[in-house]
């Protein structure tokens, strides 16, 4: 039986302090022995497309920041579908939306049908490289909450 594809990805600017725990998270996640099947990607503020986002996989976790109105350090686990958005929801800094291109993917039915996004509230989004001291903490439980994920 072939193993399930799963990709993470880690979205967001190393360039603005903790907006850059998606790519971080990916740092960390490559320093581990990763079942048969799971591709770790580093989006940076590419965002997401098809070339990043295919069906080819079973599943996607994406690893971002949100600015939902919580405490620093505030972990979110979430589908797109459970987003109902009257306005562009601020997910990253991104310009685009992170909910905007996985909802045009599925228009296309060129997502994977399992997508779970791993979000953390942000501390400190200065212009300057390197995570707050509230987001390199919450990294070990991040990486658990991964691997959680493609355990599923």
């Amino acid at each position: 039986m072939p193993h399930k594809k799963i990709l993470v990805v880690g979205t967001g600017n190393i360039l603005m302090a903790d907006e850059g725990f998606g790519p971080s998270m990916i740092k960390e996640l490559a320093k581990e022995v990763l079942p048969a099947g799971v591709e770790l990607l580093d989006a940076g503020t590419a965002g997401l497309d098809s070339a990043v986002l295919s069906d080819k996989y079973d599943k996607a976790v994406i690893i971002d920041t949100i600015k939902a109105g919580g405490s620093a350090g505030d972990m979110y686990r979430f589908r797109p579908q459970d987003i109902k958005q009257k306005k562009p929801l601020e997910l990253s800094l991104h310009q685009a939306s992170l909910i905007d291109s996985i909802n045009m993917l599925k228009i296309t039915e060129d997502a994977p049908k399992d997508i779970i996004i791993l979000a953390v509230e942000p501390r400190d989004l200065s212009m300057k490289m390197g995570l707050s001291e509230t987001l390199k903490g919450k990294i070990p439980e991040m990486k658990r909450l991964v691997m959680e994920e493609i355990k599923k």
